[in-house]
């Protein structure tokens, strides 16, 4: 994430859980509002309205469960790759962002 981007408020029927790798942000969700550093991890229930902003550049790794259809379908093309592989792209349910 750069200094500055936001995700805004928002919510799905997804759980997410995630883990700072480097940089800090701020996320809020419910009554938790804070401050996110590496090494940190959150979880959020799934229809929990959610928001983040990044307060330096950095790395988060999202794991959504169930997996998210929209995040499979941008980052893994289906049609590539062997059989196997094609039906582990089905049940991958992690993101990066960047």
């Amino acid at each position: 994430m750069h200094l500055g981007n936001r995700v805004p408020e928002h919510s799905h029927p997804n759980e997410q859980s995630g883990y700072v790798i480097t940089g800090r942000i701020r996320l809020r969700f419910a009554s938790f509002d804070e401050i996110l550093e590496p090494g940190d991890s959150y979880s959020i229930p799934e229809n929990v309205i959610r928001s983040l902003e990044a307060l330096e550049p950095g790395t988060v790794m999202d794991v959504f469960t169930p997996p998210r259809p929209d995040y499979l379908q941008s980052t893994l093309p289906q049609n590539s790759g062997t059989e196997i592989e094609r039906e582990i792209k089905k049940e991958i349910s992690c993101s990066y962002r960047v």
